[in-house]
Parts: C-alpha cells; sequence; structure tokens
C-alpha cells in the first residue's frame, strides 16, 4: 500500500524461519519469493549471540559484557550459576502409568573448559542482550578496523541485498 521496501535479518532458528516465511506468503501472496530474497536468515539453529561466537567475536563480547557489568562478569557467572537448574525437559521414556513422557532436571554446565566457558559467556548475554547492543556493536568495529572482521559477514550480507534492490 505505501510501497515501503522490507528487509529483515532474522535468527537461523527452523521455529523463526517457518513463522516469518509463513508469514510473508500470507502478506505478500504471489510476490513471497521477491520478499524471500530480502532475507537474511543466520545459520540453522544461531540466535545472534550464538552466531557471533561461533564466528569468533567472543572476546569482543566479553570486553562489552565487561564495560557493562564489571571486570570478571562471567568468571562470577561462573561462580554463582554453575551446576544451578534451568529446566524440565521431556525425555524419551514414557511412564507406564500414564502414558506421559518423563522429565528430567536439566543444570548447567561450564565445566567443559573452553566451550563451558562459552556457554557462560552466551548465558550472560542472554539475560540482557538488548542493553549490550551498542557497546558489543562499538567493540565489534573498533577492535576489527583493518579487518573483514569489522562487519560481521551475514550483516555485510543484509547491506548487500538492500544495495541490490536499490540499485
Amino acid at each position: 500500500i505505501f510501497d515501503i521496501p522490507v528487509y529483515i535479518f532474522s535468527d537461523g532458528e527452523k521455529r523463526v524461519q517457518d513463522y516469518l516465511n509463513e508469514s510473508i506468503e500470507t502478506i505478500y501472496g504471489e510476490e513471497s519469493d521477491i520478499q524471500k530474497s530480502k532475507v537474511v536468515y543466520l545459520p540453522t539453529g544461531d540466535n545472534f549471540e550464538r552466531y557471533l561466537v561461533s564466528e569468533n567475536y567472543h572476546e569482543e563480547l566479553i570486553k562489552a559484557l565487561e564495560e557493562e557489568l564489571g571486570h570478571g562478569v562471567i568468571e562470577h557467572h561462573i561462580q554463582t550459576k554453575d551446576k544451578t537448574f534451568i529446566k524440565r525437559k521431556p525425555g524419551k521414556e514414557i511412564c507406564s502409568c500414564c502414558g506421559q513422557k518423563i522429565f528430567s532436571d536439566v543444570f548447567r554446565d561450564y565445566s567443559d573448559g573452553d566451550r563451558g566457558y562459552k556457554k557462560a559467556l552466551l548465558d550472560c548475554l542472554k539475560e540482557n542482550k538488548t542493553a549490550y547492543s551498542s557497546t558489543i556493536a562499538n567493540h565489534i568495529i573498533l577492535n576489527n578496523k583493518e579487518t573483514e572482521k569489522k562487519i560481521p559477514r551475514k550483516i555485510k550480507e543484509f547491506f548487500e541485498i538492500i544495495e541490490h534492490h536499490h540499485k
């Protein structure tokens, strides 16, 4: 109606992709393929924080968190949250009495070296992710001024799609 171009940068989680594709088809109908070409998804299963960690921006993320919350914030998180309860998760076993899935407790586990540290980093980011976005962006740009990492690849791809559609 208003002829305003719409571009979408989205998490790569399957449920998000399915919902977004369905919404685009509902809204744009015959033109949904054109609109779908204006969407950039993060790699399958990734949210933005996991994507940045997988692209080796963890140092920048740590610096941003420490700027916002103080030095040693990840270590403090590990000390206070490791082995604590997260949620109950349905298992594969079925109760013979009631026919329902048997649930088990899930606990945080940061003991797996570098992998555990990155899990703790992601958990810290998840707690207030929108509060740190500008600080994270500043650290990514400032720490990578003269490198290809100055702009994460998927964000660069997003800008290239916008540029392509406006030529």
